[in-house]
């Protein structure tokens, strides 16, 4: 038997309000020190209350990050939820360190002195910022995105390209989809480049597999991306992997060969967020997941979070800085073959795309 109501997805949403209500007590008796008589109310109490205060961030934090990591949040939400939780962060950092300072100073006695008092009490303000913003942008999750209730927002079908066509769809905000069909091949190579220096793998060939159309290319070091450049997106393959014994690798954020972001799938099971800069490679985020059997790989770019889903399941979110932006493709890597069926990237913001000379 579940203790969260039926409305709430997760505990995120019954826990909010703690730090809201105490840090806000908190700075509320902050100003009557200035007029109670001590013996109702002191600092000492205020700093302890700044301190429980903090701590329930630290915890409503932490339980923000398990909830957006627990839902599959619409196209349209990602950049919301990257905001809420660029504030919450700000919010636990400058209370954590505003805290501690106060405890410190108030067993110091340093509160004796009213400058002091009055210059932490004003500090007080720029943590109840971060703290109102927090919550406005959580309010926004909530309200217009439905996220916490159990409702999540739809995404918006209308401008998205039709998921009947084949061949390369494009929307006029930029969104597009591959599906393989009659002129699959011609319209991959009009709108994809190879990077690859082994092109004995780029042979490709329409076949059929249980009745399902795919485009098949050779495992190796083969690697494609889009001609246009993409910063925020989401990035959805339909494929089948059975027939390749090696890594994937989603590429994305390419500038060349040896610049670029990744998600990789390794044959072991593990996977890793990463990034190569002149060849070499450093990791950002890793995890475990049995993908040699899946049908469906996503990942997200929103800002400094990288998001990587198989099958429906969230497997990875790291953090790093935004890269420049660039190409998005897919590389396999050793022995046998790839089966894609479609490709489909959805912008999360408004930005112009790049085009080189031969983009459209």
């Amino acid at each position: 038997m579940s203790i969260l109501p039926e409305w709430a997805p997760n505990i995120h949403p019954m826990l909010v309000h703690f730090p809201l209500a105490i840090l806000f007590f908190a700075a509320l008796m902050d100003l009557l020190t200035f007029f109670l008589d001590k013996k109702w109310w002191d600092e000492k109490k205020t700093a302890v209350t700044y301190l429980i205060g903090a701590v329930a961030a630290v915890v409503v934090y932490f339980t923000g990050g398990m909830a957006a990591d627990s839902l599959d949040i619409p196209k349209v939400a990602y950049h919301a939820v990257g905001a809420h939780a660029g504030w919450a962060e700000w919010t636990v950092w400058f209370f954590g360190i505003y805290a501690i300072l106060r405890i410190i100073l108030s067993a110091l006695g340093k509160f004796e002195n009213t400058r002091v008092h009055v210059l932490f009490f004003a500090l007080s303000f720029v943590g109840l910022f971060f703290l109102y913003e927090t919550g406005e942008h959580g309010a926004n999750l909530v309200f217009n995105y439905g996220l916490g209730t159990g409702n999540l927002a739809k995404q918006k079908v209308e401008s998205s390209p039709s998921a009947s066509t084949v061949g390369f769809a494009k929307d006029e905000e930029g969104n597009w989809s591959w599906t393989i069909g009659s002129n699959g091949i011609q319209t991959f190579y009009k709108h994809f480049n190879w990077l690859s220096a082994d092109t004995t793998t780029n042979d490709l060939r329409a076949v059929t597999k249980d009745s399902v159309h795919y485009l098949r290319f050779g495992a190796g070091h083969s690697i494609f991306v889009t001609k246009s450049k993409y910063n925020d997106f989401e990035f959805d393959v339909d494929l089948d992997v059975n027939s390749l014994n090696g890594d994937l690798l989603l590429l994305h954020h390419v500038q060349d060969a040896e610049n670029y972001d990744y998600m990789a799938l390794h044959t072991d099971s593990s996977a890793t967020l990463g990034r190569v800069r002149n060849g070499s490679s450093e990791t950002i985020e890793e995890g475990k997941v049995n993908w040699q059997s899946a049908h469906h790989i996503k990942f997200v770019n929103s800002g400094e979070h990288q998001r990587g889903y198989v099958d429906g399941k969230l497997i990875l979110h790291g953090h790093v800085e935004a890269a420049p932006a660039g190409g998005v493709g897919l590389s396999p890597k050793g022995q046998g073959s790839l089966l894609i069926r479609k490709m489909e990237l959805s912008k999360l913001t408004g930005e112009e795309e790049s085009h080189d000379e031969e983009g459209q």
